[in-house]
């Protein structure tokens, strides 16, 4: 039986505001205009230990509005929304153009991805000179601090093809796409001083959520590596990364609830989530065909199409994470990593070594969260994990990879796009960078 799955609407998305509560004085004044503004914060402001966690707030605010966009190009490039407003950007998107720079998503996102990365390190930064100073009252804003460092690099080592680490003013090069693998290690780095500073705080919340970051990290900085340098599909498109393993099955086992998950919450009172924003309240995109029926105007969900391959019935876990994103409307949750995540990543490496009981337990526990029957043999091992990977994980960012790798294109990638001539193709460094940057217009003097 069919059912529309409503569509909460709302209003813009609020301007981000993060507030820092410092002690200032203001002063006496002779005229109406000769005000101090309480609000307006220099560097010095930020240098001190009592704003730490409103450091680490800003953070997890500039990164939680990155991936809202960040996801969004990446999301219609892949087979899981496709384009219905009038907009070029997410036509060319939808068809499989992912490398022109001056595609409007993908420049949209690229600043407030490179903001997310500053804010990040600045935040690691200082917090870890009032940790060595003695002054830092709460570690645990340190270990959210690496948290966001961790989680951020390995984002923009998933989506883009090359990128700038800059320093405000201090413009610097890009990296080179040879050299974006390095961000995976820059963000395993992150993560482990966070893993030991949680640890040595027993902060068993905070080591849970960064095994499972870097677990992600690692799977990712694998597959990365058999997808560049783009042209092709792998020949062994599973990931065998031992170290992967290792944390997936170390943070499973510190689980107090089978369904856990990390995920990025957005709000009235705090900011907007671009992807839910753009398809749950403007409607310029709505999730694709092969997983839902669309409703009669076209523009958002009657019914779920996906099937399971095992029960071959409209997929469960697929309804759950499609009503949670569409009833969250202009504020959907974004999961970062998840129990489930961590479950797939062991299946892939136990299948990957030829151990298809270990990799059928793993999909089981995921599959038994909804309820749905063992696999048993009934269909393909390495198909279940592929079917898995697509409703788990939607719209989490990992879809597009998992089409490259696996060789499944989407319908609508035109012959001549880049997703099909050149597998393994993300985001570039887009035109707001290009056209400031000194080492790309070649003005550096």
């Amino acid at each position: 039986m069919r059912h529309t799955i409503p569509t909460r609407r709302g209003s813009g998305s609020p301007r981000v505001v993060v507030t820092l509560a410092l002690a200032l004085t203001v002063g006496a004044c002779d005229g109406v205009f000769e005000v101090e503004n309480p609000n307006q914060l220099v560097q010095q402001d930020l240098e001190r230990a009592q704003a730490a966690n409103a450091l680490v707030n800003g953070a997890e605010a500039t990164l939680a509005r990155a991936l809202g966009y960040l996801i969004l190009p990446v999301s219609v490039a892949s087979d899981e929304l496709t384009s219905i407003g009038t907009f070029d950007a997410g036509v060319e998107l939808d068809g499989g153009f992912l490398a022109n720079p001056a595609n409007e998503y993908a420049n949209n996102a690229f600043p407030y991805v490179a903001e997310a990365r500053f804010q990040a390190d600045e935040a690691i930064r200082l917090l870890e000179g009032f940790d060595r100073a003695g002054q830092l009252q709460q570690r645990r804003d340190l270990v959210r601090a690496y948290l966001y460092g961790g989680v951020v690099y390995t984002y923009i080592a998933d989506h883009f093809d090359d990128f700038v680490i800059s320093n405000r003013t201090e413009t610097a090069p890009p990296l080179g796409p040879d050299q974006i693998v390095t961000l995976y290690d820059r963000a395993v780095e992150d993560l482990t001083a966070g893993l030991t500073l949680a640890r040595e705080l027993g902060a068993a919340d905070l080591e849970l959520t960064l095994l499972a970051q870097r677990a992600r990290t690692r799977h990712a900085r694998d597959l990365w590596g058999e997808l560049n340098p783009a042209g092709a599909v792998p020949a062994e498109p599973l990931v065998d990364e031992p170290l992967a393993l290792v944390d997936a099955l170390d943070a499973l086992a510190l689980l107090t609830e089978p369904d856990w998950r990390f995920e990025l919450r957005y709000g009235v009172g705090t900011i907007g989530n671009q992807l839910g924003s753009q398809v749950n309240l403007r409607q310029e995109f709505r999730i694709d065909d092969p997983y839902v029926v669309a409703t009669g105007d076209g523009k958002s969900v009657a019914d779920i199409r996906l099937e399971d391959p095992v029960e071959e019935e409209p997929d469960p876990a697929l309804r759950v994470a499609i009503e949670r994103f569409v009833e969250g409307g202009e504020y959907p949750a974004l999961t970062v990593v998840s129990a489930r995540e961590l479950h797939l990543i062991a299946a892939e490496v136990a299948l990957a070594e030829d151990d298809e009981p270990t990799a059928v337990d793993h999909l089981d526990a995921v599959r038994a969260l909804e309820g749905r029957g063992p696999v048993a043999g009934r269909v393909p091992t390495g198909e279940v994990l592929r079917h898995e990977r697509r409703v788990q994980l939607f719209l989490q960012g990992r879809r597009l990879a998992d089409q490259y790798r696996f060789g499944a294109p989407d319908a609508r990638w035109l012959g001549s796009s880049d997703a099909l001539v050149a597998p393994g193709t993300f985001l570039p460094i887009t035109e707001i960078e290009r056209i400031s940057n000194c080492h790309i217009v070649g003005t550096c003097g």
